[in-house]
């Protein structure tokens, strides 16, 4: 017998939704070295999350004093400086399961992190309702009071207002998915009554979420859809779920003007474009492009380049220069950075912990920060420029 159709999907957020062995545990270990916690190698840190984080460090401490401070410190440091890059491809799986279902985002991280993250990715109005870990620490008690909640039925179709019309029913726990990378939201999600899948790129094993007791374990973001919707999943999203791809031919639109979805755009750019490619290139990068060659002067700062010129949005300076460091893609009046993460950047620790050090500098001077990968940039360019013009818009 074939389960239910699903009509609510639950999404972790570090790990499942965005990337985040290093990151988290970047912002942990520091944690740890202030408060002598003792867990001192990344494996020792995931191994927390077989339960629930905030139990788990409690046991590392001399008393509840000591672990309310360690709580503090940890969510403090996750709210004004962790900043992770989504998982390629996630974004259009959320956006093809918004236009079916209610989504929402239960969390053991801070609140401001989750708005931060979503708004970055474009995705904050896919979800209906966010629970995070400042609010409800305990992921069966956020599951319960979603079920518990009529309101909870009422979905967001990627735009600002909710489903409307009728009194919709309490979500069904038989219809109701946790997507999770932790065994411990596993064991959690089955306890509150809903089924559960988990996904590979996390902090833990398929081995270990199978054991668990998640019925289903994604190895590609796509599985997701997949296993969830069935055949239903080649479906493209609808309304305002959909974003539609760029044009790949250079030039301005038919129209000579752009069209109406980045037509906000002009008033955050930096200025007209120069003659020869569209785009201004600030002298000082290029004494800089040998040390600089696999960033400022890559192919995928070029795409995305030739999709955001496609889509009629302009201004944009490659290599500009920020402190000691130099923003790969940027729109300085609106003060938009645009980071590509290329091969270099997954294999070098130097330039991994170099970049966020540039990412934290740019948040706290008041800059939006958009990630994207190389696989972003080949795979779904319409979804990287639909957040780079969502992106200016906010700051028109």
């Amino acid at each position: 017998m074939s389960p239910p159709p699903v009509r609510a999907v639950l999404f972790d957020l570090d790990g499942t939704l965005v990337q985040t062995r290093v990151a988290s545990w970047e912002i942990f270990s520091r944690v740890n070295d202030r408060f002598g916690l003792g867990v001192d190698e990344q494996e020792q840190y995931f191994e927390l999350f077989r339960g629930n984080i905030y139990a788990s460090i409690r046991e590392l401490c001399r008393d509840e004093a000591h672990a309310a401070e360690v709580k503090a410190a940890f969510l403090t440091l996750l709210r004004e400086e962790y900043t992770p890059p989504l998982v390629p491809g996630v974004a259009d799986v959320v956006r093809r399961l918004a236009a079916e279902c209610t989504l929402a985002v239960m969390s053991s991280n801070a609140t401001q992190v989750l708005r931060r993250v979503l708004e970055g990715a474009g995705l904050a109005f896919c979800f209906a309702h966010v629970f995070g870990g400042d609010v409800i620490p305990d992921k069966r008690a956020a599951i319960r009071a979603f079920l518990a909640d009529a309101g909870s039925a009422f979905g967001r179709r990627c735009s600002a207002d909710y489903d409307e019309g009728g009194r919709g029913p309490r979500p069904d726990p038989s219809g109701t998915v946790l997507v999770t990378d932790t065994a411990g939201d596993v064991r959690d999600a089955l306890e509150a009554g809903i089924r559960v899948i988990g996904v590979a790129w996390g902090m833990h094993s398929v081995a270990d979420l199978t054991a668990a007791g998640a019925e289903f374990v994604a190895l590609w973001p796509q599985e997701i859809a997949s296993h969830l919707l069935g055949d239903a999943a080649a479906h493209p999203p609808a309304g305002a779920c959909a974003v539609p791809a760029a044009p790949l031919a250079a030039g301005p639109p038919a129209t000579g003007r752009a069209a109406p979805a980045v037509a906000a755009v002009g008033k955050a750019t930096a200025g007209p474009p120069t003659p020869a490619d569209g785009l201004a290139v600030n002298p000082a990068r290029r004494g800089r492009r040998r040390a600089a060659a696999d960033r400022a002067d890559s192919a995928a700062e070029r795409l995305v380049v030739k999709h955001a010129r496609a889509a009629g949005i302009t201004g944009c300076v490659l290599g500009f220069p920020f402190g000691p460091y130099l923003i790969d893609l940027a729109f300085p009046q609106a003060k938009v950075a645009v980071e590509i993460d290329g091969w270099a950047w997954h294999v070098d620790r130097d330039r991994f912990a170099n970049d966020r050090r540039k990412q934290n500098a740019l948040v706290r001077a008041g800059w939006t920060v958009l990630r994207f990968t190389w696989h972003d940039v080949t795979t779904a360019p319409h979804s990287v420029v639909a957040q780079i013009a969502a992106a200016l818009a906010r700051a028109a």
